[in-house]
């Protein structure tokens, strides 16, 4: 299908565009490539200015923080602040189409916090590295950075994040509290939700007595974002109804929008993350 082809090379450039990444490899599937452009628009920090809002619990740790992760966070609020890219601060898997299960799960990033730019393997420009990550969720329709907690690399199962969220900011994930539930018979400790993600296993949650389906979506067996793929399917489901009506379609990038327009530059198709 024309039409097909054309969604994939638009597709193509977008995603490139987004990693700023000219010459990244890509696959050809429209499927797939539809699940990853989902992803990383949906994980990259647009280049705004944002709001930043701090949990109670992070402004506890802050006298404890060492002075290179202070700076690094410091450093971090401040470009967040004044609109610049935030992509060096995000994780390197982000690039490679690594799945991050922390997102899948929770709809949360984490932000390293070296105050020093360094080169990745892969030649990408990325604030150092380091033991102590900047858990956060960011809400692109909000322009608001909400910054949960610090901890080390082992903590992305720590229900206390969940918990934070909930007592802080709980319209955050309101989306995913189940409403008359009495119990649920699994209850999952920190390192059971570790393992069910290493197995693409979605687990419902419980802080101060409400439940949570996973707040991000979930993930399915092959371990992308249920979100990702599902709206994907409904992509293509809509090219597939509309493009039989379409002559010599094409598709045109404008920000996060691609749009199908005929020969006539008559729109008929948007999709957006």
């Amino acid at each position: 299908m024309d039409a097909e082809k054309a969604l994939s090379d638009a597709l193509k450039g977008a995603i490139r565009w987004k990693l700023g990444q000219v010459d990244a490899p890509l696959e050809d599937d429209l499927l797939q490539l539809l699940v990853r452009y989902y992803n990383i628009s949906a994980r990259i920090t647009p280049a705004r200015p944002w709001r930043v809002e701090f949990s109670d619990e992070l402004n506890k740790q802050l006298p404890s923080l060492s002075a290179p992760i202070q700076a690094g966070l410091e450093l971090l609020c401040a470009a967040a602040k004044q609109g610049l890219d935030l992509r060096p601060w995000l994780h390197d898997g982000l690039f490679s189409d690594k799945q991050d299960a922390l997102w899948n799960d929770w709809g949360m990033q984490h932000f390293h916090l070296g105050a020093q730019l360094e080169l990745s393997d892969a030649c990408r420009v990325r604030v150092k590295r380091t033991g102590e990550l900047l858990y956060a969720i960011h809400r692109s329709d909000q322009g608001v950075l909400y910054l949960i907690a610090i901890f080390d690399h082992k903590s992305f199962s720590k229900q206390q994040l969940v918990e934070i969220t909930h007592r802080q900011w709980p319209r955050l994930i309101d989306h995913a509290r189940v409403e008359n539930l009495v119990d649920i018979s699994f209850s999952p400790t920190n390192s059971d939700i570790h393992r069910l993600r290493k197995n693409q296993i979605n687990a419902a949650i419980e802080v101060d007595g409400v439940y949570y389906l996973p707040i991000g979506g979930g993930m399915t067996l092959s371990g992308h974002s249920t979100n990702a793929v599902q709206w994907a399917q409904h992509v293509i489901r809509g090219l597939h109804s509309i493009v039989s009506r379409v002559t010599k379609p094409h598709f045109v990038l404008d920000g996060p929008w691609i749009c199908l327009v005929d020969e006539h530059e008559q729109l008929q198709f948007i999709l957006r993350p």
